[in-house]
């Protein structure tokens, strides 16, 4: 039997073992035998390349199974995608496949969106395919990359930052999973909180009389799509997505709570996301807390899908971690309804301030 060749730019792709994890997949191996046969691709190895090393060492026999692939940016992105259903992988190593993942990923995407107008009959006859958007192919490649990866955009984003800034010392730390990726950036990247990142892992949190307030109006929160577990002791939404569940990602349903993060390109995304939702009937209502940043487009497309606004007359006094009031944030804040009980909404929330109804 001949043995496959090694890629150095395919073996790459794989996150190393860490040296007790290598320990027992050699100890495996010596008891068992090599029991999962190695892939190859046009007799290159793309998977299983410590299990060779480990037989070679041992002069153990393996298997060889040969998979059939369209170019080598398909075998590449075959290998991510393998690890990532077989390891047991941190946030870091996620993130970084995902970082490798990403130029692989947006030819695919395109040529997904050709053959998707070939097949709905999107041009007329002897008229070119219109293309999308270079932004519009970046964030669905981004989207796509995390769902894959299972991490959000704002991991893989520190984790860029990270792999460009931080010391080999703090890289090996974190490969070794002794710190975590937001004490990593914390450390490097020092920086004080401030209220207008509000959700998620911020350590700013919505002060109850809101919560009470759209709880009365809606009957319960189904969900809050930006929050964290802390937020949602004061919430208690049915279900809720923190940062490493990537909210964006995932499917949402019934009354939902959004106080998003305010940091782009999230605040908008979670903005668009929330508008279009509703439109779908996706949920059936939602009390999104936001500043009142009139002039920007994510506030005007939610504004556009609105049944209701409450101007609050008073600027929001987050509370910290402890329950306590902080800060009161340099803008201004507002409530924004999503649903059809005017009414109920302006009774509920008044309290806080003018009442404006969308007239459609």
């Amino acid at each position: 039997m001949k043995t496959p060749t090694i890629n150095p730019e395919f073996q790459s792709l794989i996150p190393p073992l860490q040296p007790e994890e290598l320990a027992q997949l050699e100890a495996n191996i010596l008891a068992d035998g090599c029991r999962d046969p190695l892939v190859t691709w046009q007799g290159v190895l793309v998977d299983g390349h410590n299990r060779m090393a480990i037989c070679l060492k041992h002069k153990l026999l393996f298997e060889v199974v040969e998979k059939t692939f369209k170019d080598e940016n398909a075998v590449k992105l075959w290998i991510i995608r393998n690890q990532f259903g077989r390891r047991n992988l941190s946030s870091y190593d996620r993130a970084k496949l995902a970082i490798k993942m990403e130029p692989l990923l947006e030819p695919a995407i395109r040529e997904k969106a050709k053959e998707n107008q070939r097949d709905h009959g999107g041009t007329a006859p002897g008229k070119p395919l219109p293309q999308k958007s270079a932004g519009v192919n970046h964030i669905e490649t981004r989207v796509e990359m995390a769902k894959i990866a299972g991490v959000s955009h704002d991991t893989i984003t520190k984790v860029k930052r990270l792999e460009a800034h931080a010391s080999p010392v703090t890289l090996a730390a974190l490969a070794r999973n002794e710190i975590s990726v937001n004490e990593a950036v914390q450390t490097l990247f020092p920086q004080k909180p401030h209220v207008s990142h509000n959700s998620g892992n911020n350590e700013w949190y919505t002060p109850p009389e809101f919560i009470a307030a759209a709880t009365a109006l809606m009957g319960a929160i189904d969900l809050d799509p930006a929050s964290s577990s802390v937020a949602n002791k004061t919430v208690k939404a049915k279900k809720f997505f923190d940062e490493s569940d990537d909210g964006l990602t995932k499917e949402w349903s019934g009354r939902v709570w959004l106080n998003p993060p305010y940091a782009q390109p999230l605040m908008s995304n979670f903005a668009s996301a929330i508008t279009r939702k509703f439109k779908e009937a996706e949920i059936s209502e939602a009390c999104i807390l936001v500043n009142n940043a009139t002039e920007t487009a994510w506030f005007q497309e939610m504004l556009e899908a609105c049944f209701a606004i409450c101007m609050i007359k008073a600027r929001v006094r987050f509370l910290d971690v402890d329950g306590h009031p902080a800060g009161a944030p340099l803008q201004g804040q507002v409530v924004i309804y999503m649903g059809s009980r005017k009414s109920e909404f302006t009774k509920e929330f008044k309290k806080f301030g003018p009442i404006l109804q969308h007239v459609f």
